[in-house]
């Protein structure tokens, strides 16, 4: 009897520190329940109406996720026929969860559109870490395209062409001509054991030690840990421009289908879609992007894709070298906007949309920041 209630008072005092520190960690805001969630539709997503605190090895972020699943501010789906929408998908370089919602390039590029147009611009973020660009047109075809966007941009480096993320998610692959769906990851083991423990990630410290199994299971913890310590400059190695092996085959015909999809799209629905690519996409590629001229491709600055380039890439707080920091951030939208008044004037050639210089209107926004 003794024994039962010690172990009875073991079990309370087990409970009550637990809640202390569940309490003690969503109160000094060192961790908070998690941002996301595996659908069984879409895989890994956003939850809607979670508030974002999230310390990553470079940087910081604070925001949040819209009631509409994205992050940043939120427009619903019906939009307004006198403004303009864009989306913009891509990997973690377009979720930027580096540093605070507000210093993202959408924020700034968003403004001085509506400033220089005589419509107001809606920028839309649907960015997540760690796809690649089949979970990209899988992101537009769910979610992005349900919001009525006039223009879609992708944001795609080589690892997005060449890799698979390792999440579980519906897979595309071809059957003959036509692109399918693949949802045989509900029946993985992987994907089960996160349904069942889904419960886990409602609780901040839940979700600090699922982050911390993850990082473990992947072996990304020892990196993470050395990296905080010694502060090592991160510098990402290219790859051969080859098709190395029939998986990369495999790939590379389900990119071309994708492409061909967004440039049939952009024909009979009139959506302009814009390939933002980095100076190292791969050679065998250009001809398969070039052969759709109705699909916009934009070469991003050498500067911006370096990664030893210590002005766009370093985080004075960790000492590393990794995604866009502010300063890139600010860069980026300043490089993007004369080519977006391009498009927009050539969506609506009836009318006269632009009204002021795009150097002029950059120059203002940057004098009144």
């Amino acid at each position: 009897m003794k024994r039962l209630k010690q172990i009875i008072i073991t079990v309370i005092f087990i409970l009550l520190f637990l809640i202390f520190y569940e309490f003690l960690l969503r109160i000094t805001e060192i961790a908070t329940p998690s941002f996301v969630y595996d659908d069984i539709k879409v895989g890994r997503t956003f939850k809607p109406g979670s508030d974002v605190i999230f310390k990553g090895a470079e940087g910081f972020y604070m925001g949040s996720v819209n009631k509409f699943g994205y992050l940043g501010k939120e427009y619903p789906p019906e939009k307004n026929k006198n403004s303009i929408r864009i989306a913009l998908i891509g990997d973690s370089y377009i979720e930027g969860m580096q540093l605070f919602e507000r210093h993202h390039f959408k924020n700034k590029l968003e403004k001085t559109l509506t400033d220089s147009l005589e419509k107001k611009v809606e920028i839309l973020n649907f960015g997540i870490g760690g796809i690649d660009f089949r979970d990209m047109y899988f992101n537009y075809t769910h979610k992005a395209k349900k919001f009525n966007p006039d223009i879609v941009l992708f944001y795609i480096k080589k690892s997005n062409l060449l890799n698979k993320e390792k999440f579980p998610s519906p897979e595309y692959y071809l059957d003959g001509d036509s692109l399918k769906l693949d949802y045989s990851f509900l029946g993985s083991g992987e994907s089960s054991l996160r349904q069942k423990f889904a419960f886990i990630r409602d609780y901040a410290l839940g979700y600090l030690l699922k982050e911390t199994y993850e990082n473990y299971y992947n072996g990304m913890l020892l990196s993470k840990i050395t990296n905080g310590l010694i502060k090592k400059d991160r510098i990402e190695k290219g790859k051969k421009e080859l098709i190395r092996n029939e998986k990369e085959r495999e790939i590379f015909q389900l990119n071309k289908k994708i492409f061909e999809q967004l440039d049939s799209e952009t024909k009979t629905k009139g959506i302009k879609f814009i390939l933002l690519i980095t100076d190292d996409f791969p050679e065998y590629y250009y001809p398969v992007i070039n052969s759709f001229s109705s699909i916009e491709k934009i070469i991003i600055p050498k500067d911006l894709n370096d990664y030893s380039n210590k002005k766009y890439r370093y985080w004075k707080a960790s000492g590393m070298l990794g995604h866009w920091n502010q300063e890139a951030h600010k860069q980026v939208a300043e490089f993007l906007f004369p080519y977006f008044i391009k498009i927009i004037n050539n969506l609506h050639p009836e009318e006269k949309i632009f009204t002021q210089s795009p150097t002029n209107i950059l120059l203002s926004n940057d004098e009144k920041n």
